[in-house]
C-alpha cells in the first residue's frame, strides 16, 4: 500500500478547523444575556427556589460582563425580607484580593459585601463569575425575593472599572423564593 503524506496533516486541519467553527464551549443551564445598554448583569443560580422551613439551601450570586472588564472593585448590596428568610452564611469567592462582608446588616434585611483589588491592572472578568454564595433558611412558609439594591440612602451596588474609576451600568435579576 502506498503511503499518502497528506492524509495525517489533512485530518489534523479538519479537526482544528471544525473546533473553531463548531465551537465546544458549553453554556450554563441558566444563561444570562447582557442587554446592549449595560455593561454587566447580576443574577442568581438558581433563579427560583422552593424553601421549606429550617431547610438550608445555597444560592450563588454571579456577574456576567458584556465583554471583558477590568475591575478595581464591586460593592454588592442585596435586599431580602428578614421575617421570611434567614441568611445563615455568606461566602465571598476569592476573585479579588480583598472582600468584606458586613454581618450586622443582616438584621436589617441587607447583604452587603465589598470586593477590592490591590493589583494596579485590576481583575479581569470575561465570563459568568460567581461572586458569593448565600446560604438561606425559610423562617415562615411564604413567598419572598432577594434583589440587588440600586441606590438606598447612601448605599448602593457599584461596579468600578480599573484605571478610570468609572461606574459600570448594570442590570439585575431577582431570586424568587416560595
Amino acid at each position: 500500500m502506498k503511503k499518502k503524506k497528506w492524509l495525517i496533516p489533512g485530518l489534523c486541519l479538519v479537526v482544528i478547523f471544525s473546533g473553531l467553527f463548531i465551537g465546544t464551549k458549553q453554556r450554563p443551564a441558566e444563561q444570562v444575556s447582557v442587554p446592549p445598554s449595560v455593561g454587566a448583569v447580576f443574577g442568581f443560580l438558581p433563579s427560583k427556589i422552593a424553601l421549606n422551613k429550617n431547610e438550608e439551601i445555597p444560592v450563588k450570586l454571579f456577574l456576567v460582563p458584556e465583554k471583558g472588564l477590568y475591575l478595581d472593585g464591586i460593592d454588592v448590596l442585596l435586599s431580602f425580607d428578614p421575617k421570611a428568610v434567614e441568611v445563615t452564611k455568606v461566602v465571598p469567592e476569592k476573585i479579588f484580593s480583598f472582600s468584606f462582608f458586613r454581618r450586622e446588616d443582616l438584621a436589617k434585611g441587607k447583604i452587603s459585601v465589598t470586593f477590592l483589588e490591590e493589583k494596579k491592572d485590576g481583575v479581569l472578568l470575561e465570563d459568568q463569575s460567581t461572586l458569593l454564595t448565600i446560604f438561606l433558611k425559610a423562617k415562615e412558609p411564604s413567598s419572598s425575593e432577594i434583589s440587588v439594591v440600586w441606590a438606598e440612602k447612601g448605599s448602593s451596588t457599584v461596579i468600578t472599572q480599573t484605571k478610570t474609576s468609572q461606574k459600570i451600568l448594570f442590570d439585575s435579576q431577582k431570586l424568587l423564593i416560595w
